[in-house]
């Protein structure tokens, strides 16, 4: 039986030499690892979602024939978790690959102690220990991590490289997409690269872009955070409705959803027509960005949500 891989898996780029966009931090990104002599030992990749991060930093690792250690700070982001990566560190690899590539995704959710933890291990890594630190949210990371970095920031791809990418993966494919429909996925993917693909598979063989919009419309309604965010947006606030979509939402996905959920509500805002729908969609995403204590992202999302719901009653 053969296997039918997302687009997205199946086009991940393995080297730089396939990575789409970002030329000159790539070629440079290139240039520092090649250097023996002053190859740095921690790199910083910031920029939106669905970019290359993760991907940029695997690739790294690749050229450093490293043995990759990944961690999702979004659920590991205590100082027990950092103190045993530390510990883990400090020994070379068993494999035989010599070389360590530890890469912690969603970075910005650490604790202050586990930024501690951190920055020792920085301060003077092991000469076989490399460190990828990735996140969304730059403001986050303290200013001793990245003074300590070599910060990769990857930024949205222009829509000629958008469509590069889905013109080239059409083509081995074997599929023939309509000029409209080329360009409404491209207009939809607001610069990622993962978003196009993503896009691309499920519209591929639609007829026309009005098709290609329903169909995205369809893709967003099955999503319980689009839909309850539509819901929100429409000036509804029933309990039993909101708790429907919530119990909908995976657990591991929360880390991402204020993200997401921020964005969304941003282009509402900006898409608005009246000073009534501008003013609520204001309110929601006063509501979501509102300062919090938790490093629970979960806990995090669902306040806002509370305060979205009953913060002005």
């Amino acid at each position: 039986m053969t296997e039918h891989l997302p687009l997205v898996t199946k086009y991940r780029p393995s080297d730089f030499e396939t990575f789409l966009g970002n030329e000159t931090t790539i070629a440079a990104l290139k240039r520092a690892v090649g250097n023996e002599v002053s190859r740095p030992h921690a790199f910083l990749f910031t920029g939106p979602s669905g970019i290359g991060k993760t991907t940029g930093a695997r690739i790294v690792a690749t050229m450093l024939n490293a043995e990759v250690v990944e961690i999702d700070a979004a659920s590991n982001n205590g100082v027990d978790a950092m103190r045993l990566l530390v510990e883990l560190g400090n020994h070379m690899s068993l494999t035989g690959a010599g070389v360590r590539m530890f890469i912690i995704d969603e970075c910005h959710s650490l604790s202050k102690s586990a930024w501690q933890a951190i920055l020792k291990m920085l301060e003077e890594p092991p000469a076989h220990l490399y460190i990828a630190l990735c996140t969304t949210e730059l403001h986050k990371v303290p200013e001793t991590i990245v003074t300590r970095c070599y910060h990769v920031a990857l930024r949205p791809l222009k829509p000629a490289e958008i469509e590069d990418l889905c013109m080239v993966v059409a083509e081995l494919e074997g599929w023939t997409v309509h000029n409209d429909v080329m360009q409404a996925v491209i207009q939809a993917a607001t610069g990622q690269p993962r978003k196009a693909l993503s896009i691309l598979q499920a519209v591929h063989d639609a007829p026309s872009r009005d098709e290609v919009r329903r169909i995205i419309t369809l893709m967003d309604a099955t999503d319980p955070l689009i839909a309850l965010l539509q819901y929100l947006l429409a000036g509804k606030k029933a309990w039993a409705v909101i708790k429907g979509h919530l119990s909908r939402i995976e657990e591991d996905d929360f880390e991402e959803l204020s993200i997401g959920a921020g964005r969304y509500i941003v282009g509402a805002l900006l898409r608005a027509e009246t000073d009534a729908s501008a003013q609520l969609a204001w309110r929601l995403l006063d509501a979501l960005v509102f300062p919090t204590s938790t490093f629970d992202r979960k806990a995090s999302f669902m306040a806002a949500i509370g305060r979205m719901i009953w913060g002005n009653n």
